[in-house]
């Protein structure tokens, strides 16, 4: 995400709350996680303008 922000490749328009997802969880490495639950709504726009 960070990278196409630098790049000028997005908009961010927003975020939205996922129905239906739990607040963490393990990862295939055995690692806990907490997530907020938001995901980000974005716009792709040309690279560069």
């Amino acid at each position: 995400m960070r990278e196409l922000q630098a790049g000028q490749c997005i908009r961010i328009d927003g975020y939205a709350q996922l129905p239906g997802t739990t607040d963490g969880g393990v990862n295939a490495a055995h690692q806990r996680f907490v997530t907020d639950q938001m995901a980000a709504v974005v716009h792709e726009v040309s690279c560069g303008t």
